[in-house]
């Protein structure tokens, strides 16, 4: 009983606690407040906004939103929200995220209200896809502009607005949709029209261009933008007259619009009336000495009318106006070549592509080197942005953007000079243009192994048709390609015998030395061009080149006999060929070579053995024809004496156990036919093969294709022949703030360059321009458009969103203070900066040059002339390609202060063929100019590289897309550079 009174009472004092459990939790307080006091709301909601750190704001903007739901401020903390959401992203692409940034923009833009506040929309959501852009990141920048047109749906504002966002990034296909997707909604909106003509001009649609502005002006009659834009559009049609009359009509609005004088000028010049346009155009450089727009229209015009010393004057005006004028740059060099003056076109084109890299820069700087008479390099020039297609036409992608063809280079490129300069006379002309296209056709089927000999054959008779003085050039490159290739010798001593009467003819061209050291100066070009540096050269008396000329006919005529195996034929042109060329020059080593070959052909060893010895360097030996001399000495002598007597002492001691007499010597046993070329001769007597008479490629073999230079007798890496002379290299400063590399140990100058022979040219050191690519102004929908057509090189076509590959964040979003937290920029990655690269071998041989000072046309004298107390100068003696000795005059620029680039990345790995990522490049400090960086590709046939200066400014940064355009695979490298240091980085291609 007791016991059970006492479970009695436990469970009743149980029942008596938990009844008095539920009595606190009714009166949560905190929950209590239905209607907020409107103090404690915006007390909140100021607190909640003001969390510094991005991810506990927005947790704390969600709890107001939860805490107050019928809140005012609810659509600006969702704002908050989608901004804080951005900041988040950019930490993410700092800390080398990109995908979880990716994420994050895309949470923002679902999680955007709806609809879009104008507010939200411009000053937040627009800046998503660009910040993903310039970061490389394009598919997933189109990916959340397409989720940003969903969410903003039929709001035709926001639609051109985002049009402009792809006109920005120079996405044309893609801004045309949008435009006309807002007309269809606004069809009365002005706007809208103005907004889908830039973005037909930037696909070079230029009729619609003009017929949308013809739509907006009639819905706006007194805007003079408008009008302005209309006219340029005419202009561009070649109707200079409609122009003339709406220029004249936005004078009348405004008797000082600069814009409209200067179209009258060159409207003027562009109907034929030259008298009245220079009347006009001298009083409008009186009000506007500075016009850059004018003074390169007006330098084009002149360089079209064929007036290069006009043209010369005005381009100069124009570069001293606006430096990264690309226009006027074209300008220039056309003057030069009206001049006769193809090498310093050359220069100013090369100096040009640090602001632009358009198709048309390519085509006028293979004019320049055709002129010159650099076939090879003309031809892998316009093999960059250029192919003949199965039709027969010329096609690229113009603007780098939008794949085009047309028969002939003129009409190809007239819609980038239209879309710009607004007219449409060209300065090319059509015989240089056709020599271009032949030369293009050519190279690509010696290129390609499947091309048929009657397929070679048509291209080189399209080549050297024309009775011009250059054919005799043509006929000698032609010719020793087809030898190179061991195919159709019947044709190269055709075109050989067509050449005997073009000697005079060929010496009349703008710059013969260059035209006839062509082949020897490739290497050396190559190189020193990689160096941002430039050889030139000078005259060789006209004589000699006349001896050269007719040497070189009858040794290709030779080698063509001695492939067909008449080698009694071929001895007689080799003779011939010994008695007019400059003894001991190059093409005399190399006749004497061929010589010898011909004469193992016939088992005249004895002979063979002296065409050997005489064509031997003593003054630059070559361990492989020493060797291969030692293994024919014994053949013939029996012995090794009296052989040091003949070629001197050897200076390679590995080599003197090789030579040793054979007891028994078959008579079958033959030098092999390529002996005399510093590259596989044969290394001891009983591995040496029967001879085979087979040509050589051309003389150019036995002098390193550097053949500016001659290295001292250090022995050369067995992989490049050896410099036989050199030619007549001067070396000219160029235009560039980019100084000669600091003095750092690195090996070569690149990890591609590894044909460079170790011989290097004699030329006096030109600092070329680095060539980094700027963007010309996108044309905005206000203002006059002039859409930026040079952007990366050969993208894919336009309707895959991956070929915009070129961002120009012009119209990258500033916060207002409605959405305070965002901030979109370009993340920073410090970075060492790695050694610069060794500054060139000293060269061994250079005749005469001269150091020419930089045109002040390219840079003010400020930047580019050293102060002549801080020039080295250093005189030497050298023998160059003819044999001759003269005095080469080398001159060093200064070093310049040093500074540390930083890069966004230190390596990349895209894929081959079209595969790009974006480099942000600046210094680890404020008091340098990131604007000043460029950068260079070692291998520019694989790897190319394009800037945008616009995109990073606001971080100080410089942007720049590096891509693949070749199927070559492995890691190649990327140079940026600016005038107090470079770094370099390795770009793996898969």
């Amino acid at each position: 009983m007791k016991k059970f009174a006492i479970i009695f009472l436990i469970a009743a004092f149980a029942l008596t606690v938990s009844g008095q459990k539920p009595t606190p939790k009714p009166t949560p307080k905190p929950t209590k407040t239905v209607v907020p006091v409107l103090g404690t709301e915006t007390e909140e909601f100021d607190k909640a906004k003001a969390v510094a750190d991005a991810g506990e704001r927005i947790a704390s903007l969600e709890q107001f939103i939860q805490t107050f739901p019928e809140s005012i401020e609810i659509p600006r903390a969702r704002g908050l929200i989608v901004s804080a959401r951005a900041v988040l992203a950019e930490e993410k692409f700092a800390s080398g995220d990109p995908a979880a940034a990716t994420a994050l923009f895309i949470l923002a833009v679902n999680e955007a209200p709806t609809p879009v506040s104008d507010e939200l929309f411009t000053q937040v959501l627009l800046g998503f896809p660009l910040s993903l852009h310039s970061r490389g990141q394009r598919n997933a920048a189109f990916d959340v502009a397409k989720l940003i047109e969903e969410k903003i749906g039929d709001n035709a504002s926001q639609l051109l607005d985002l049009a402009k966002f792809f006109i920005t990034i120079q996405y044309g296909t893609e801004a045309i949709r949008l435009a006309e997707k807002s007309i269809a909604i606004d069809p009365a909106a002005v706007a809208g029209h103005q907004t889908l003509s830039v973005a037909y001009r930037l696909n070079f649609r230029i009729e619609d261009a003009a017929a949308e502005l013809t739509k907006a002006s009639e819905l706006d009659t007194a805007s003079i933008p408008i009008k302005l834009n209309l006219a340029e559009m005419k202009r561009a049609l070649g109707k200079s007259d409609e122009a003339l009359g709406i220029y004249r009509e936005v004078l009348l609005l405004d008797n000082a619009n600069i814009a409209a004088q200067t179209g009258i000028v060159l409207s003027l010049f562009e109907s034929g009336k030259k008298t009245e346009a220079e009347t006009e155009l001298k009083a409008a450089l009186e009000t506007t000495p500075d016009n850059s727009a004018l003074l390169t229209g007006a330098a084009y015009w002149y360089a079209a009318a064929g007036d290069g010393t006009k043209a010369l004057e005005f381009a100069q005006k124009a570069l001293a106006a606006d430096p990264t004028n690309l226009w006027a740059y074209i300008a220039s060099a056309r003057g030069y070549l009206l001049e006769k003056k193809p090498l310093d076109a050359e220069r100013v084109l090369l100096s040009a592509r640090r602001y632009g890299d358009l198709p048309t820069l390519d085509y006028e700087l293979a004019s320049a080197r055709i002129s010159a008479g650099f076939y090879r390099e003309a031809a892998e020039t316009l093999k960059r942005n250029f192919a003949i297609n199965k039709d027969g036409l010329i096609e690229t992608y113009l603007g780098n953007r939008i794949l085009a063809d047309a028969g002939s280079f003129t009409d190809l490129l007239s819609l980038e000079r239209r879309s710009v300069l607004f007219t449409r006379e060209a300065a090319d002309n059509t015989e240089s243009a056709a020599t271009l296209k032949a030369l293009l056709d050519l190279y690509a089927k010696f290129e390609n192994k499947e091309s048929s000999e009657a397929e070679l054959v048509n291209a080189v008779d399209r080549f050297v048709a024309g009775s011009d003085s250059s054919r005799l050039h043509r006929q000698l490159y032609a010719a020793n390609r087809l030898l190179a290739r061991k195919i159709a010798p019947e044709k190269v001593i055709e075109l050989m015998r067509a050449a005997i009467g073009g000697v005079d003819p060929a010496l009349g061209v703008a710059n013969p030395s260059a035209a006839v050291l062509a082949d020897e100066l490739y290497d050396s070009r190559q190189y020193f061009i990689s160096r941002s540096q430039l050889v030139t050269v000078n005259e060789i008396p006209r004589q000699k080149l006349s001896a050269i000329l007719r040497g070189r006919i009858e040794e290709t005529a030779g080698k063509a006999y001695l492939e067909m195996e008449d080698r009694a034929q071929a001895i007689v042109r080799l003779k011939r060929a010994l008695t007019v060329l400059p003894e001991k020059s190059t093409w005399w080593r190399s006749a004497l070579r061929t010589l010898g070959e011909a004469y193992l052909g016939e088992n005249n060893e004895a002979e063979a053995l002296e065409a050997f010895i005489k064509a031997y360097d003593l003054d630059q030996p070559d361990k492989e024809q020493r060797i291969a001399l030692s293994v024919l000495w014994v053949k013939v002598k029996g012995t090794t004496d009296g052989l040091e007597a003949r070629i001197g002492p050897d200076p390679f001691t590995e080599a003197v156990a090789i030579v040793e007499p054979t007891p028994t010597p078959t008579p079958e046993v033959k030098l092999p036919q390529d002996l005399p070329l510093a590259s596989t001769p044969t290394p001891i007597p009983s591995a040496v093969p029967a001879a085979t008479p087979t040509p050589e490629p051309s003389p150019t073999v036995e002098a390193t294709p550097t053949p500016a230079v001659e290295t001292v007798p250090t022995p050369t890496p067995e992989p490049s022949p050896t410099v036989e002379a050199t030619p007549t290299p001067a070396v000219e400063t160029l235009p560039t703030p980019t100084p000669e590399p600091t003095p750092t140990v690195e090996a070569t100058p690149t990890p591609e360059v590894e044909t460079v022979p170790t011989p290097e040219p004699s030329p006096t050191v030109e600092a070329m321009p680095t060539p980094a690519v700027e963007t010309a102004p996108t044309p905005t929908v206000e203002a006059t458009p002039t859409p930026a057509v040079e952007t990366v090189p050969t993208p894919t076509p336009e309707p895959s969103p991956t070929v915009e590959t070129k961002p120009n964040p012009t119209v990258s979003p500033t916060p207002k203070p409605l959405f305070e937290p965002i901030i979109i920029t370009v993340g920073k990655t410090e970075t060492k900066p790695s050694e610069p690269k060794p500054e060139a071998a000293k060269p061994e041989a250079s005749p005469t040059p001269t150091v020419e000072p930089t045109p002040e046309s390219l840079e003010t004298k400020s930047k580019t002339e050293p102060d002549p107390e801080t020039v080295a100068v250093k005189t030497e003696q050298v023998v160059d390609l003819t044999g001759e000795t003269r005095q080469r005059t080398v001159s060093t620029m200064p070093t310049e202060p040093t500074c540390s680039i930083i890069l966004s990345q230190e390596s990349l790995s895209i894929v081959a063929g079209g595969g790009s990522l974006g480099v942000l490049a600046g210094f680890d400090d404020d008091t340098n100019d990131p604007a000043t960086i460029s950068a260079v590709s070692a291998s520019p046939a694989n790897i190319d590289v394009t800037v945008d200066r616009s995109v990073g400014f606001s971080s100080r940064r410089t942007f720049f897309v590096i891509k693949s355009i070749s199927e070559r695979t492995g890691t190649f490298a990327v140079t940026f550079q600016a005038p107090c240091g470079k770094k370099e980085i390795q770009v793996k291609v898969r």
